[in-house]
């Protein structure tokens, strides 16, 4: 039996198929046509997937600026956001003044951490790479930020007075902006590795460009740009990571989202 619509009424329509050819009276309408075989469907043409554009490495961002100025292309989605002093100093209180300065350069001798500047952090946001990052719970605030370099999410921990701030719940939708990181063939413990891995970086920095700049129509704008079955992959992968490393997360703050949160001790 095939299927057909009456032309005069619309009306769905069952008949055999020796019945093609041959002019029937529509039951609903009274309205006669005549029975063509459906036509076979073309199927549709392959889409041609290109490789991503080489992120920029956190090492070599006044490459990637002086590229940027040139007009040059330095990620697959840059971000292109500014920086908002008063959305930096929620992470760091007295950023700009002397102390906070003193107080950074103090906690990076005395830690394995990244010395932050506020130009630095600009060009971070303006130059890295956009993916999907995907609130997955608000106590604690943990945010899956996703990289298509390894095909993973790198889960980050957020202070829950956002959850207030940024009006979020579980599912909100984020834009990480990454750079990543050149070292040891194999990946960070807390980076489960999927099989989609372009497999050049070992490491991600990623930063919730929605927590450090008021740039909301770009932001907006970007989130528009990111495929949908990469949102879903990173509320997928966030949680399965809570549920195979309970406790387990990052520290979201800039100067911190490049450290592991699972090391071969503990």
């Amino acid at each position: 039996m095939w299927e057909l619509e009456c032309p005069q009424c619309g009306k769905t329509l069952k008949a055999p198929e020796h019945l093609v050819g041959r002019r029937v009276k529509c039951p609903q309408c009274a309205h006669p046509f005549l029975i063509e075989e459906p036509a076979e469907e073309e199927p549709e043409p392959e889409l041609e997937v290109l490789p991503l554009a080489p992120p920029t490495p956190l090492r070599k961002v006044q490459k990637a600026i002086d590229d940027w100025r040139a007009g040059g292309t330095v990620a697959s989605l840059p971000g292109g956001f500014s920086l908002s002093r008063e959305k930096l100093e929620t992470f760091y209180p007295n950023f700009f003044s002397p102390v906070g300065f003193l107080i950074r350069l103090i906690k990076t001798f005395l830690l394995p951490r990244l010395f932050l500047t506020a130009g630095g952090i600009e060009s971070h946001l303006r130059l890295g790479d956009c993916s999907a990052a995907v609130v997955i719970t608000t106590a604690p605030l943990l945010v899956a930020s996703y990289t298509g370099e390894r095909d993973c999410v790198v889960l980050l921990k957020f202070p829950e007075e956002f959850v207030g701030d940024y009006s979020l719940k579980p599912g909100t939708r984020l834009v990480s902006v990454n750079t990543y990181m050149q070292g040891p063939n194999k990946t960070p413990l807390d980076m489960i590795e999927g099989p989609q891995s372009a497999g050049r970086w070992h490491n991600v920095v990623p930063l919730i460009a929605d927590f450090l700049s008021d740039d909301t129509q770009a932001i907006a704008q970007r989130k528009r740009q990111i495929p949908e079955a990469e949102w879903r992959r990173a509320a997928t992968l966030g949680v399965e990571f809570t549920n195979k490393f309970p406790g387990k997360s990052r520290n979201g703050s800039p100067q911190d989202s490049w450290k592991p949160c699972i090391t071969a001790w503990f």
